[in-house]
């Protein structure tokens, strides 16, 4: 998957839609996925993606700051110093989403629950 069009065309509901990116440089980027805000930020040879009840808590959460309202953070690094393809936010907002899926189809999660937050 390239873009983000059709990461909701193949994902998007009433409660999952990924807006386009904000900014090239940093590159930014929010959405909703089952029900939660979603912010992806890189910038500065880094990559943060959060998922969480607030859209406050994403755009503010800082990898290795706990916070409750979080259910899912992602890091890594970004060679692009901020620049980073748009596939390239597609696949890894693509892992979030199938994550957070995953759980919700188990069983060990349900919307509005707050008992992902595992930070990989």
């Amino acid at each position: 998957m390239d873009t983000i069009a059709q990461l909701n065309q193949t994902y998007g509901t009433e409660n999952t839609h990924i807006g386009g990116i904000m900014s090239p440089a940093p590159t930014q980027i929010e959405g909703v996925v089952y029900g939660h805000y979603l912010y992806f930020r890189a910038r500065h040879g880094d990559w943060e993606l959060s998922v969480g009840k607030s859209r406050d808590e994403v755009m503010d959460f800082s990898i290795g700051v706990s916070s409750d309202d979080i259910i899912y953070a992602r890091f890594g690094d970004d060679p692009t110093h901020g620049g980073m393809s748009e596939s390239d936010c597609v696949d890894l907002i693509e892992s979030a989403i199938l994550t957070i899926g995953g759980f919700i189809a188990d069983g060990t999660y349900t919307t509005g629950d707050n008992t992902i937050g595992e930070i990989s």
